[in-house]
């Protein structure tokens, strides 16, 4: 697993689900509607190996972002650091609300 890289889900019983890429706990909420989800935790790009609040992050999908799924996504705890990440990487910037409503 890169440590750049990662997802986490917590239901409301403490159950947690863990993922290598956001893209696949994307995927994972799509095809288990009766997970009913708590926390929704995800890696921050640019600190790895630290668990933010994914509702809370700023994502980059696209560009020369290399995911271990190939979705091309990575989350930053704030916009400074999305934008900076995005000089280098390009791509697109994007909340939780539009990245939550696509399909990886």
């Amino acid at each position: 697993m890169d440590m750049k890289f990662g997802g986490e889900l917590i239901n409301k019983k403490g159950k947690a689900l863990k993922f290598d890429s956001g893209e696949c706990m994307l995927k994972y909420l799509y095809s288990h509607p009766e997970f009913k989800v708590d926390k929704y935790l995800i890696v921050n790009y640019s600190n790895p190996g630290e668990m933010i609040e994914a509702k809370k992050a700023v994502f980059i999908i696209g560009g020369n972002v290399k995911s271990p799924m190939g979705g091309a996504l990575a989350a930053f705890a704030n916009n400074a650091d999305a934008m900076n990440t995005n000089k280098l990487l390009g791509g697109n910037i994007n909340s939780w609300e539009t990245i939550s409503h696509m399909e990886f």
